[in-house]
């Protein structure tokens, strides 16, 4: 007799920079106790792997059915917890992705299917179960209290705070399960709006997971729910600096996209911003005979994998032939989106 599988769920990655609008900068791991739950339900775990790299774009956990029924062998209770980490194969990744900013490096990224099908981001410091907490604070709190993921406080690690307005709390955690928590602050029984979220787990480190997944079994997920996280690109202002290697003179040098939607650039005058002034000077010294011309965008410009091949070069308006017919597109590999064209 044949073995019959059927989708529990499927988590998929998109990001809107590529064509396709797969995501190409992750691998997908489950952690232990996934690995345990995946073993223990007689699920698999099937990973989409994108053509010569080693990121996937999906995985899809599926469950041994009875008989092609849909109705799995070993029967999955209501409260389980599928965990993973997202493991980063892309370093340009945050180059070209809009994302909140980290403010240290102990912060990762949260997703969890309990707000809906679509993950929303959010950072969480991940930090091991027993651990210090240091934090300063000018509204007199007297106490930090501890909640769980539904935000029902845990009183056993309510803690009384004196002095300030710099603290120093040992929290030990290790009675409960690996999860996101917030800690926040009190004063006379009210909140000082002081609250940060925590991810505890003894085993984790930022520098393995760049973000963790939780998927919940509720009464509207499984079997067979698609969850996707959607990553957004950035949008930055694009500058050419136009080096004219003998020097500027009378000509007039102007950047102008032929494209459907075209992005209109304008020519950059005096002052600079600091790293303008900076590259200028660089181009300068090394060719000292020589001017450099800033173009550039009116509006931001969203980074995408597909080259804008419409941007031209044009010298004193000549519109045919232009100057140089398909100036390059900055680099994703580097922070600030300029290139630099030599004439």
């Amino acid at each position: 007799m044949g073995r019959y599988y059927d989708t529990l769920f499927n988590l998929e990655l998109r990001h809107t920079y590529y064509t396709d609008g797969l995501s190409k900068d992750f691998v997908i791991e489950p952690l232990p106790d996934a690995q345990k739950l995946l073993k223990n339900y007689n699920c698999i775990l099937k990973s989409a792997l994108i053509p010569g790299l080693k990121s996937v774009s999906s995985a899809r956990v599926l469950y041994q059915s009875i008989n092609s029924g849909h109705v799995p062998l070993t029967a999955i209770t209501s409260s389980v917890r599928f965990r993973f980490i997202l493991q980063l194969t892309n370093p340009a990744f945050l180059n070209f992705t809009d994302l909140v900013v980290k403010t240290s490096n102990t912060q990762v990224f949260y997703f969890s299917n309990t707000g809906g099908n679509l993950l929303a981001e959010e950072l969480v410091d991940l930090q091991p179960k027993h651990f210090i907490y240091n934090f300063s604070s000018v509204n007199n709190p007297d106490e930090l209290r501890v909640f769980d993921r539904d935000n029902v406080e845990i009183v056993a690690l309510r803690k009384t705070l004196t002095g300030g307005p710099a603290f120093s709390v040992e929290l030990d955690l290790n009675e409960y399960p690996d999860a996101k928590y917030k800690l926040e602050l009190f004063a006379l029984n009210v909140s000082t709006g002081e609250s940060r979220m925590f991810y505890f787990d003894n085993a984790l480190k930022p520098s393995v997971a760049f973000g963790i997944v939780e998927i919940y079994k509720t009464s509207n997920t499984f079997p067979g729910n698609a969850f996707r996280i959607e990553f957004a690109r950035k949008t930055s202002f694009w500058r050419y600096f136009v080096v004219v290697k003998n020097g500027v003179g009378g000509d007039l040098y102007t950047v102008v996209d032929t494209g459907l939607t075209p992005v209109v650039f304008s020519v950059v005058s005096p002052p600079y911003s600091n790293h303008e002034n900076d590259v200028i000077g660089a181009l300068l010294e090394q060719y000292p005979a020589g001017g450099v011309v800033l173009i550039k965008s009116n509006t931001k410009i969203a980074y995408s994998e597909a080259k804008k091949a419409s941007i031209e070069l044009r010298k004193n308006g000549q519109v045919s032939p232009p100057l140089i017919r398909h100036l390059p597109n900055p680099e994703i590999i580097k922070p600030k989106t300029e290139a630099y064209v030599f004439v």
